[in-house]
């Protein structure tokens, strides 16, 4: 009898164990009956009901053992499930309580500290109150046959399972009620496997790996998965990973394509098929075609990253049969470095996706693409702008050698009618033909998109951008109020200086709602003392920001008076919790402006965690000295801090990390 829905204040606990004694106005019975999926005898409430102090760990242990008439059709009760809490009175009572665990249950699950700390890092007890935690079971199949009788009763999910006679036994014994399975290995293919899948027919989640063993998966082997997932009547979710198999190619493609589509029920794939480099258009197009006929996906992982055989005709295949998973929410599709793939694949990636009208989440992974240029990106924008429903976008274009301006602002023309929009993430990195008219055009669109509260947008080692660029960008980010996070990436982007740190400045000022600020401008070696102030300039007006991480590295010509004013800036977010700055390799700074950051960042009372890296350019005793007072106050009023590399040799770096707990 399957356990049912626990009532109140046990919902966290199959068996009762709340404190070791009973909540006043706690139903015990109901409780026990909703934890065993029975009515309990009177001896095992009363057992609840009168446990308390050490004997608990007895009760628990006798519990378990016992036979009162039902212990086999125990479901949800075992150690490694426990949600109760067991309250010791000090340290040796906490160690007796977790010497009896570890002697009857270690293998099973683990504890933790009410506050999160695992035991047994510390010896002695961090706090009164310690808790069972789930955790995976990795036991191999013949100590769970040789195991405690219950054990083979309370298990709701197998990992790892190398199919062989111990493991086809315990699957032949307790398969039909799992429902989640991890396999591995090949030998899922052959003929235990296919007694081993048999078994476990009423499966509702599989997870198999063939990435180390895939030798099977020739001569048939596919075919015989595909069958065999043709068992799986019930299989809501599935995960196969492939990758770096060069046994899978076309031929297994098309026999797990029928496979899957086999599948009615499914609602989730996820296929990694990562550097299958004999995989080509023709099994991709399988694959579609086995899909397309899962009419109840609304999630689809797709990973062909690196299979250097897939061109345009399979990209556009496969979206043709994704085509009419009319239900799909979700997809994620990794082409990145598929070097045949160019403008007319993306083209009909773009049709494809434009379809999906119930789309609310796309990441498209195009990175490494070299013949992909502005047309494909047009086509793909347009698709994506028809769909209305979508809330996040996570396009990777990095290292599209051929993408610059033209397909820039093609691709945010679609983008900019998307005002449901809360989540975007654009990768543009290392797009060398890329300037100042695609980010300005990027600026005004993002503008639009009011929605937004996280944007993520890299720039790296984009040479032809410059402060014009930044400054459009800025005036569309500024609009932008409703924004929590944003992640700017403008590192080596040798075009930027002041004025583009002004216009950012100016633009993440108006933005009061932001919590996580992430800035790189590393290598970035026209940056100057008056572009970092205006920067802080606009930063220290926004009192709800708890963390930021601001690269600095390498820009040569940062000095003292920017890095102070560096510190009053940050000095003033009064709410600031976790701040990492990087001024690595910034040769004009010495210890005056090092000591004026100490000071500025000294006045942040809710400061917990400071990484500071001035790795190279601290060169005298008083300058490291004022980083060292730093950490020392934070820690002194419990406070975790770091001060990083902290001396001009870079063969005798001075660590400090100095973590002191309330």
């Amino acid at each position: 009898m399957a356990a049912a829905s626990l009532p109140g204040p046990c919902e966290r606990a199959e068996l009762l164990l709340e404190q070791f004694t009973t909540p006043e106005g706690l139903d015990v019975e109901a409780c026990a009956e909703a934890a065993l999926g029975q009515a309990p005898s009177e001896e095992q409430v009363t057992a609840l009901e009168q446990a308390v102090g050490e004997r608990q760990v007895a009760l628990l242990a006798e519990w378990l053992r016992a036979d009162h008439g039902g212990t086999e059709d125990l479901r949800e009760v075992s150690v490694c499930r426990l949600g109760g809490v067991l309250t010791v009175t000090d340290a040796q009572t906490g160690g007796e309580v977790l010497e009896k665990l570890a002697s009857e249950h270690a293998v099973y699950g683990r504890l933790r500290y009410e506050d999160g700390f695992p035991v047994g890092e510390d010896a002695p007890l961090l706090s009164r109150r310690l808790m069972l935690e789930d955790v995976p079971l990795t036991m191999t199949a013949n100590e769970l046959l040789n195991g405690p009788r219950y054990l083979e009763n309370v298990i709701s999910e197998l990992t790892e399972v190398v199919v062989d006679k111990q493991s086809v036994v315990l699957l032949q014994r307790i398969g039909h009620r799992l429902p989640k399975l991890r396999g591995k290995g090949g030998g899922w293919l052959g003929d235990d496997g296919l007694v081993a899948f048999g078994a476990v027919r009423n499966l509702l989640a599989l997870d198999m790996d063939f990435r180390e063993d895939c030798e099977e998966l020739q001569a048939g082997g596919a075919a015989a998965l595909g069958q065999r997932l043709g068992i799986l009547v019930n299989l809501a979710t599935v995960r196969l990973d492939f990758g770096r198999c060069r046994k899978f190619e076309d031929a297994q493609a098309k026999d797990l394509g029928k496979g899957l589509g086999t599948l009615v029920n499914l609602t989730t794939v996820d296929l990694q098929c990562t550097c299958c480099n004999q995989l080509r258009d023709a099994g991709v197009k399988a694959l579609g075609q086995g899909l397309g006929i899962l009419v109840n996906l609304v999630t689809v992982r797709l990973d062909f990253g690196g299979c250097i055989g897939l061109g345009d005709a399979g990209v556009a295949a496969l979206v043709q049969g994704l085509g009419t998973l009319v239900n799909l929410s979700t997809i994620r599709l990794d082409l990145r470095d598929c070097e045949k793939l160019g403008d007319v694949g993306v083209e009909a990636l773009g049709q494809g996706l434009g379809i999906l009208v119930n789309l609310t989440a796309v990441d498209v992974n195009l990175s490494g693409c070299k013949k992909l240029g502005n047309t494909g990106v047009e086509a793909l924008g347009q698709g994506l702008g028809i769909l209305v429903n979508l809330t996040t976008i996570e396009l990777d274009l990095e290292r599209c050698e051929k993408l610059g301006d033209a397909g820039v602002v093609a691709l945010v023309k679609g983008l900019d009618t998307l005002v449901n929009l809360t989540t975007i993430d654009l990768n543009l990195g290392y797009c060398g033909r890329l300037g100042n008219t695609g980010v300005g055009a990027l600026g005004q669109a993002l503008g639009i998109l009011v929605n937004l509260t996280t944007i993520r947008l890299n720039l790296r080692d984009c040479d032809k951008l410059g402060d014009a660029g930044v400054e459009t960008l800025g005036q569309g980010l500024g609009i932008l109020v409703n924004l929590t996070t944003i992640d700017l990436n403008f590192a080596w982007c040798s075009g930027l200086g002041d004025a583009a740190l002004a216009a950012l400045g100016q633009a993440l000022g108006a933005l009061v709602n932001l919590t996580t600020i992430l800035l790189n401008l590393r290598g970035c070696n026209n940056v100057r003392n008056a572009g970092v102030a205006a920067l802080v300039q606009g930063l220290g007006t926004l009192v709800n920001v708890v963390t930021i991480d601001l690269n600095l590295r390498g820009c040569e010509k940062l000095g003292d008076t920017g890095v102070a004013a560096l510190g009053q800036g940050l000095g003033a977010l009064v709410n600031l919790a976790t701040i990492q700055l990087n001024l690595d390799s910034c040769s004009e700074l010495g210890d005056a402006g090092v000591a004026a950051l100490s000071q500025g960042l000294g006045t942040v009372v809710d400061l917990t965690t400071i990484r500071l890296n001035f790795r190279g350019h601290v060169h005298r005793a008083d300058g490291r000295q004022q980083v060292i007072e730093l950490v020392k106050t934070l820690a002194s009023e419990s406070h975790c801090a770091e001060g990083m590399q902290l001396s001009h040799s870079s063969r005798a770096w001075d660590t400090l990390r100095t973590c002191v707990s309330q």
